[in-house]
């Protein structure tokens, strides 16, 4: 087949599309991964591009189909309004990434089509039915993300309740084949609306009589969506993976079998849903299963109306440092009153403890002039916490596995205080580098 100038630079500008669109939503699906220290961040990034590729070739084109024949009226399909559509979704795609805000790519392609037909051809010419089919689908699925995700929660709390620590292990391993399946649901919906609007060009410019997807035409897509996963939107994983809510292997398993779910539920009916909204929802239902206080609210709002930094954040911040003195200062008297004696775990979470607490500092100094720096502190001190917790979990399994009298039970539970208290100090820290997140955000 060759094909004119035109229909060449409306694919280019498709795939760049598509490009765009895997850059930006690839945090959608290893952000949880990363965050939970499943996976490290390449070797996340690159499953994830493989899965892309794959995902498109398993599981036909209805979304395409949706998306290039059942939304606008074939009569209105031109060049001009082709490249319109394009252009907004690509312009509104980098806006968001450059402030690392999750958006959705389906509203920005849905609303570039809609916007430019209405512009050159009037509102007649969209199509209702499939119109209906895609609102129906994007303003669900985020519904259905937030209650899946609260759902299955609940019940792996209650199946895995009186489980030893080591079963998070098992989630942080299992999270592996839950994000291979996000990335093929994720692929399989979210690069058919490349395909079908290259099929609508293709109908258009005459090389095609009847609206159908090539072959090749679904390789350049699952192609240039594969190539713009591999390079990762960090920004986006920063916003998913830190600043919602403190993602444990736990919270990673779990939302991301009701993001996969709901994707590609979605995919085999046809409708586009947007994979941002899907993810962000199921960690919001996952965190509010367990703790809803401690899920980050504001950030999920419109950033815009978040008030600047002010009193509640300076008593919140001083309020988290002195606790984090006071378990510190506590670990240090009981030590010495109840004549406990060092051990390999109490010096490893007293120097992650340490050094949490020095990232903290760091942070709370770069906060008026450097807020992006004290951010990056921020997130440190929560990896460290994370450390702080596993460590934790290892002596008190250690602990406990002993073999004891009766002699030797009180000196368990002398160890175990200690332990909580330094666990308690990270959590404060984490609770800290969330608030100096809040003020980053708001200054930013």
């Amino acid at each position: 087949m060759n094909l004119p100038i035109v229909a060449v630079a409306i694919i280019g500008v498709a795939l760049f599309f598509d490009f765009i669109n895997g850059f930006h939503d690839s945090s959608n699906v290893v952000a949880t991964m990363i965050s939970s220290r499943a996976m490290s961040a390449r070797k996340a990034l690159a499953m994830s591009a493989a899965a892309h590729f794959c995902g498109p070739f398993l599981f036909g084109v209805a979304v395409a189909t949706t998306i290039g024949h059942e939304v606008i009226d074939p009569k209105a399909i031109t060049v001009a309004v082709i490249f319109a559509a394009l252009l907004a979704a690509i312009v509104w795609n980098i806006i968001t990434w450059a402030f690392g805000i999750p958006s959705s790519s389906s509203h920005a392609l849905v609303g570039g089509l809609i916007g430019a037909v209405s512009v050159d051809f009037g509102l007649a010419m969209i199509q209702m039915r499939g119109l209906a089919k895609v609102i129906i689908a994007l303003f669900i699925s985020p519904i259905l993300g937030l209650i899946i995700g609260y759902l299955l929660m609940r019940l792996v709390l209650f199946l895995s309740r009186g489980a030893s620590p080591r079963i998070n292990w098992a989630f942080k391993r299992s999270q592996i084949m839950t994000s291979l399946a996000l990335a093929l649901s994720h692929g399989t919906n979210d690069a058919q609306k490349t395909m079908g609007i290259i099929a609508m060009s293709l109908v258009t410019l005459g090389y095609l009589s009847e609206f159908s997807v090539p072959w090749w035409v679904i390789a350049l897509s699952a192609g240039a969506m594969s190539l713009g996963t591999a390079f990762g939107g960090w920004r986006i994983i920063r916003t998913l993976g830190t600043k919602f809510y403190k993602i444990r292997p736990v919270h990673g398993f779990t939302a991301q079998i009701a993001s996969a779910f709901i994707i590609l539920g979605a995919a085999f009916l046809g409708g586009p849903v947007s994979t941002t909204q899907v993810v962000s929802s199921a960690i919001l239902g996952v965190g509010s299963a367990r703790h809803v206080s401690r899920v980050r609210w504001n950030v999920v709002g419109n950033r815009s109306f978040i008030t600047p930094i002010d009193r509640e954040d300076i008593f919140a911040l001083s309020l988290t440092i002195d606790d984090i003195l006071d378990y510190g200062n506590s670990t240090v008297d009981e030590m010495v009153i109840l004549e406990v004696e060092s051990n390999p775990y109490l010096r490893r979470m007293v120097s992650l403890v340490r050094e949490a607490a020095n990232e903290i500092y760091m942070g709370v100094l770069r906060l008026q002039d450097h807020p992006n720096v004290a951010n990056d502190h921020a997130v440190r001190a929560k990896a460290l916490e994370n450390r702080v917790e596993t460590v934790y979990r290892e002596a008190l399994a250690e602990l406990f596995h002993r073999p004891t009298d009766i002699d030797q039970i009180m000196d368990m539970l002398k160890l175990r205080e200690i332990y909580r208290h330094l666990s308690n100090a990270a959590d404060r820290g984490d609770q800290a580098a969330n608030v100096i997140g809040d003020i980053v955000v708001k200054m930013t």
